[in-house]
């Protein structure tokens, strides 16, 4: 009898220990994703982001369509056509220096939504440790996947450091025609910049909606089998 409730024990401790390894790892997962997000979004808002001044109208107020003698010769153009081209190229510069304000416009509104919905997130994961919900092996290959992808965003988003505000703030004083060679390069890779961190933004905002909806039906799903 004796022998029999020793081997019980020993069964009990090592069913318990694993049981205790399994929320521990499972912990690990959670810890490993509340990382990665809140590096993305350190990265986020480390970046060199426009000042506001280099986007005010008042920028291009010099940016009008006199041309210069000089200016036509350097075009390789007759006279009409040098003017009607760099009129184009004037109202399409312009057309783009519109967008750049747009994207960091919606960049700041994202970055904004972003934040809400990670609080939440971290809310729902902070519950579900409390709670000890289990993982399973395709949960967490699942997590890992995330994890991935949010530092692949990471990396994403540190490849457009210094592509915004430099170009940008450079072209302070600088609008006018002669300079539209300037203009459209700095500008074209400021936009291409912009783009890009709107996109990761909005990919971060995807991921932590679809962690949000896993988090909750794992919770969901644990106070089920509680109550049956």
């Amino acid at each position: 009898m004796k022998k029999l409730l020793i081997f019980i024990s020993i069964i009990l401790l090592v069913a318990t220990t694993a049981l205790f390894a399994s929320c521990g790892k499972g912990a690990a997962y959670w810890t490993k994703l509340t990382k990665a997000m809140d590096d993305a979004i350190e990265a986020a808002d480390g970046l060199d982001d426009p000042d506001e001044a280099d986007l005010a109208d008042s920028n291009t107020s010099g940016f009008d369509i006199i041309v210069s003698e000089p200016l036509f010769a350097s075009s390789g153009l007759e006279p009409v056509a040098a003017g009607e081209n760099l009129t184009g190229r004037r109202a399409a510069a312009l057309a783009v220096y519109l967008a750049i304000r747009d994207k960091y416009a919606d960049y700041i509104s994202d970055k904004h939504r972003l934040r809400s919905d990670v609080a939440e997130l971290y809310g729902l994961i902070k519950d579900a440790k409390s709670k000890g919900v289990a993982l399973t092996e395709e949960d967490k290959t699942y997590l890992s996947g995330v994890i991935d992808r949010i530092k692949a965003i990471k990396t994403e988003l540190e490849g457009t450091v210094g592509k915004v505000y430099p170009p940008l703030h450079g072209l302070k004083g600088k609008f006018n025609l002669q300079n539209i060679d300037l203009i459209e390069s700095a500008l074209t890779g400021v936009q291409a910049a912009m783009e890009a961190r709107v996109a990761s933004v909005d990919a971060l905002l995807t991921i932590s909606g679809e962690l949000i909806d896993f988090v909750s039906g794992k919770i969901g799903a644990e106070g089920g089998e509680h109550a049956e």
